[in-house]
């Protein structure tokens, strides 16, 4: 993940979300699915970016197509974060009928 690690990082391992001065949720995009290069596991990874207070995290790659591995090297630890933290990361969503009405205002293109 970017930097060295001792002497400057972007790295979210190494710098959380506050330290980092962000103002609205961060999610980490491409993190390696195998954790290659961390010093971390899969699983551990996916509890390093939690406790450091990033939003979310996705996964490089599904298929495999370079050395951060495929979606079943991080598969089985992304399960087990979300079942652990099922209230925190759960996506709930409401029936249609309780959702209020919007008009939909096609736009004109000249």
């Amino acid at each position: 993940m970017n930097g060295d690690g001792v002497y400057w990082s972007y790295a979210p391992t190494v710098i959380d979300w506050a330290a980092a001065g962000f103002d609205k949720p961060v999610v980490i995009g491409e993190l390696p699915a195998n954790a290659a290069d961390t010093g971390y596991t899969p699983a551990g990874l996916l509890n390093k970016l939690h406790s450091n207070c990033y939003g979310g995290a996705w996964a490089w790659s599904y298929d495999g197509v370079d050395g951060a591995g495929r979606w079943s090297d991080i598969a089985a630890a992304m399960k087990s974060f979300t079942s652990a933290n099922a209230a925190e990361v759960r996506i709930v969503t409401r029936p249609a009928e309780t959702l209020p009405p919007r008009a939909y205002l096609p736009l004109v293109v000249r």
